[in-house]
């Protein structure tokens, strides 16, 4: 009885010191030394593990193997009860609850080592075919949600993938979600290669050239989308919310001077108005070829 209360004495005591970390190293590796001569009859029997680098181990964060080895040495050489064993072991600085030290004990009682089992892999990796399915699942249509994409991956290969699955199959591909850049789908390359192909035959300089292009606006045109405001917090104001008339512009711009004459309307343009304003501006912009402003330029709009 008395050589186990010298012992925990000892024990408590080298392990309370703040000195440096060499110091407190030697200091409890001596004192645990003697403590085990005290109890076993001085014939150095069991001697203590090295006591473990400080470290502070919070919730859920796996203890050094040397912190483990030493709870066993004081619970099986020392005689110890869990209680102690886990004041002690939190004088290294390490957060260590009654709870951890049954655990560590049961798992060394069952299986006769400290050390955890190795974790298994996070999840299997999705088969290289149905990796290839997916990119051409992405490819095709950009737009798609993460379970729209999950649920045609599903269709295809039979296998079932949840969203956060295929989120991170496709962050390992070196996908990402961003903005999407629209193009027009009625662009033809073939014709983009005529169309210069024409400019570089039939116009003699540059200004030619008049280009006409219809714009739009209504009531929140003039609205700023951007303010400035506190991080985190949305920017509010208050506003009467109208759409206005909708009005859209037609106009003619030259290299020379601009924008030169420019006509507009209530709405949309349809075919019969767009043949009405053109044929006012062509009459008082175009000149003869192939003088200055003689060739007009439009894009491929249906009512053009």
């Amino acid at each position: 009885f008395f050589r186990k209360i010298y012992a925990r004495s000892e024990l408590e005591a080298l392990c309370c010191m703040r000195a440096s970390r060499s110091t407190t190293l030697a200091a409890t590796q001596a004192g645990a030394g003697g403590a085990a001569d005290a109890r076993s009859g001085g014939n150095g029997r069991a001697p203590a593990p090295a006591a473990p680098e400080p470290a502070s181990s919070g919730r859920g964060k796996r203890l050094q193997t040397q912190v483990m080895e030493l709870m066993i040495w004081q619970f099986v050489f020392l005689g110890f009860d869990v209680a102690s064993i886990a004041h002690i072991n939190r004088s290294f600085d390490n957060v260590i609850s009654v709870k951890t030290v049954k655990s560590v004990l049961k798992r060394y009682d069952e299986t006769g080592f400290v050390d955890y089992a190795p974790r298994s892999s996070r999840g299997k990796q999705m088969h290289l075919e149905h990796l290839t399915m997916l990119l051409g699942i992405v490819k095709e249509n950009p737009w798609r949600y993460l379970q729209e994409i999950a649920d045609t991956l599903r269709v295809m290969t039979g296998a079932t993938y949840t969203r956060n699955y295929v989120y991170a199959a496709l962050r390992g591909a070196g996908y990402s979600h961003k903005v999407m850049v629209r193009a027009a789908a009625q662009r033809d390359q073939e014709q983009r290669a005529q169309y210069w192909e024409d400019i570089n035959k039939y116009i003699p300089h540059p200004s030619c050239l008049v280009f006409g292009d219809e714009t739009a606006l209504d009531g929140r045109t003039a609205r700023r989308k951007r303010g400035w405001g506190a991080l985190g917090s949305p920017v509010c104001i208050s506003e009467i919310l109208f759409r206005g008339s909708h009005v859209s512009v037609l106009a003619l711009y030259s290299r020379s001077d601009g924008f030169t004459a420019w006509a507009h309307c209530l709405g949309g343009y349809d075919t019969a108005t767009f043949l009405e304003h053109i044929a006012v501006l062509i009459k008082a912009v175009m000149k003869p070829y192939p003088g200055a402003d003689s060739v007009l330029c439009l894009d491929n709009c249906r009512i053009h």
